[in-house]
């Protein structure tokens, strides 16, 4: 094999360990959010429990994660509660 395509074969395998790093990441962080998405979704949930988890998100992401939104069903007034959050920069 030429000096070359030696040099390209390299690149390209390095880039696909990059890809499949990210891949492993992403699946790991949808693991996670279809986890949470399904305690957001409880009825139960109380909202201290949603803020801590909110706390959570912007914490475990290295603070990555600039808004959080906040989802909670009220069964008694048939109402949906949205709550957006941003993490102060300072």
């Amino acid at each position: 094999m030429s000096a070359p395509a030696l040099t390209r074969s390299r690149a390209i395998l390095t880039a696909l360990r990059v890809i499949w790093r990210w891949v492993s990441v992403l699946i790991s962080f949808l693991t996670v959010l279809a986890s949470s998405v399904k305690s957001f979704i409880h009825s139960s949930i109380a909202k201290s429990e949603l803020r801590n988890d909110m706390r959570w998100w912007f914490s475990a992401s290295d603070h990555q994660v600039q808004i959080v939104l906040l989802a909670k069903f009220e069964h008694t007034s048939r109402a949906i509660i949205l709550e957006k959050w941003e993490e102060a920069t300072g």
